[in-house]
């Protein structure tokens, strides 16, 4: 006589998906699932083993999806603003960080004297852009005469 109880149920609940058990197997299930004592994490089995072991006569037993759909879009939904939260701070961040390398910049324009780095920092990211572009243009000769040698 087999003897099912709360630490095997799990592998003979997978061989009886599986269709791996013999009938001896099978009403051990079923007697199983009709004691009282099933863990927690199988009770799910219990109404589809009570059907089996009645004979099948009855439609099979349904239940509604125990976790709405809109369970799953809150959580998505959730991570997309945590994600973006996240990007937006560190995009705050990085800005912070450039703003304070630049502090105490200035520019003068049409002759008044500019200091606050929300303004000017246009005007100084366009003059690194300037700057980087002299230093490709400065470094290209060099490149170009090692093209010419091979």
């Amino acid at each position: 006589m087999i003897r099912i109880d709360r630490h095997n149920v799990g592998n003979y609940i997978e061989r009886f998906l599986d269709g791996l058990t013999s009938n001896e197997e099978e009403q051990a299930l079923y007697d199983f699932f009709e004691q009282g004592d099933v863990p927690r994490r199988y009770r799910r089995y219990r109404k589809m083993f009570g059907w089996y072991a009645s004979g099948m006569e009855e439609p099979l037993p349904t239940k509604a999806a125990t976790r709405p759909m809109w369970r799953w879009a809150a959580a998505a939904a959730l991570a997309a603003v945590l994600a973006g939260g996240a990007w937006m701070w560190h995009e705050h961040r990085e800005r912070q960080e450039l703003y304070e390398c630049f502090e105490g910049s200035y520019i003068i324009r049409k002759g008044q004297k500019i200091t606050d780095i929300r303004q000017i920092m246009p005007a100084l990211e366009q003059s690194m852009a300037d700057v980087e572009l002299l230093e490709w243009e400065f470094e290209m000769p060099d490149e170009q005469e090692k093209l010419v040698e091979i």
